[in-house]
């Protein structure tokens, strides 16, 4: 089988394999009301992953979460005061900042509030698709909503600073905001009082400690959740229509035969792509190690309860932080070339020339495997078909000198508010 070449930011040219082209459309007749959905213009999808799926959009406004959530259960939640902070907390933490979905400049960034919206509204197709009971669906939905309630601003970036220095994460975050042991949580936990949901059930489903039915679709290795991220983090590789319709993936867990198998089977190798080539990509990894480094060395100018504030709130007083991350991308770009350029005239000469000295930086790395002889016969196969491995290895650290930049002018000038639009 031929591969094809997707080129990644400019930064490198990867073969994939071709992927699989399923023989028939039918799967897709129980999408006809499927709100964010739109079906593309005949041959703009050619060659994309899932080829016969209607594009999906991955931004919802007033109208369509309205038409999506009709239960007041799920209504309440989504207008809480955590929920509606998810609207200001980045989806991928400072790579939202270097990158723009779809490679169009614009001010759409994928945020948790989306992305927690994308996840239940999985969650409302499964349920349509299962059959499930009425009590199971509002759980699985109020789960599907609050799953990211706890994320901090820049999400994943500055998590582990946070972690270390004041044993806050958003597993944490979420339990407590959701039991409303914080007051950003005191609205949510009154919302599932009022509707007769215990707060632990819903802890649980997400925490992957649930016997309850349907419990699979946040414990497994494909789960609701990874099936909304890395689609949506798939629109920051493609300027074409995006190749991976989160729905797909749903409609395969529901009705696992041969052709949804496959389809399962590609979405395993997407994620792979994405985390190799972008998440855990030089570009990536550098920029979140830098922020990180620049918030532990400034870490008495923050409390452990700015946690739970949004991205504003938070880069309103850390302006230095703002100030490097406006930054960042110009240097990590510059260090990145010139080490490729170093590397380019060495081969040109025939011999290898002397690559730039270079700090490095503990990286992790994700492996992902299929086991083709495992049948999907129950929950449990699929973390026996689907495995993945981590992994770390040291890597070139790039755009350090953004650091010292900062230091150099104090981190205080006041640049361009990069976040106004988010």
């Amino acid at each position: 089988m031929s591969g094809r070449q997707i080129t990644i930011w400019d930064f490198g040219v990867e073969t994939v394999e071709a992927p699989h082209v399923p023989p028939a459309v039918d799967a897709f007749d129980d999408l006809a009301d499927w709100a964010p959905v739109s079906w593309p213009d005949a041959g703009t999808t050619a060659g994309d992953l899932f080829p016969e799926a209607p594009r999906f959009r991955f931004r919802l406004d007033d109208a369509a979460i309205a038409a999506a959530f009709p239960h007041s259960l799920h209504r309440d939640l989504i207008a809480s005061a955590g929920f509606q902070r998810l609207r200001d907390v980045s989806f991928l933490g400072v790579i939202d900042r270097l990158f723009h979905p779809n490679g169009r400049p614009s001010f759409v960034r994928h945020n948790r509030f989306h992305h927690s919206l994308g996840v239940a509204l999985l969650a409302v197709s499964y349920c349509r698709m299962a059959a499930a009971a009425p009590r199971d669906r509002d759980i699985l939905i109020a789960a599907a909503l609050l799953h990211d309630v706890g994320h901090g601003p820049l999400s994943h970036t500055l998590e582990p600073v946070f972690a270390d220095r004041f044993g806050i994460d958003h597993h944490a975050a979420t339990a407590a905001i959701i039991r409303g042991e914080v007051s950003l949580g005191l609205d949510i936990r009154a919302a599932l009082d009022r509707h007769g949901i215990d707060p632990d059930e819903v802890v649980g489903l997400i925490a992957r400690r649930s016997s309850r039915p349907h419990a699979h679709l946040f414990s497994g290795p494909i789960n609701i959740d990874t099936i909304d991220g890395i689609c949506r983090a798939n629109t920051y590789l493609h300027r074409a229509p995006v190749d991976a319709h989160p729905l797909i993936s749903v409609l395969a867990l529901a009705r696992v035969d041969r052709a949804g198998v496959r389809r399962l089977d590609g979405f395993w190798r997407l994620k792979e792509q994405i985390y190799e080539t972008f998440i855990y990509g030089d570009v990536c990894r550098s920029a979140d190690a830098l922020v990180q480094r620049h918030v532990d060395k400034t870490i008495d100018r923050y409390r452990p309860e700015d946690f739970f504030l949004s991205e504003r709130a938070l880069l309103g007083r850390a302006r230095d932080l703002q100030t490097l991350i406006t930054i960042l991308v110009g240097h990590i770009h510059a260090d990145f070339r010139a080490a490729r350029a170093a590397a380019a005239a060495g081969r040109r000469r025939g011999a290898p020339a002397p690559v730039p000295t270079m700090e490095t930086v503990m990286g992790r790395e994700r492996r992902f495997t299929i086991e083709p002889d495992v049948v999907l016969d129950s929950p449990e196969a699929y973390a026996r078909r689907y495995r993945e491995i981590k992994a770390r290895r040291r890597r070139p650290l790039y755009g350090l000198s953004a650091l010292a930049a900062i230091a150099g002018d104090g981190g205080g000038r006041r640049q361009h508010d990069l976040f106004a639009a988010a």
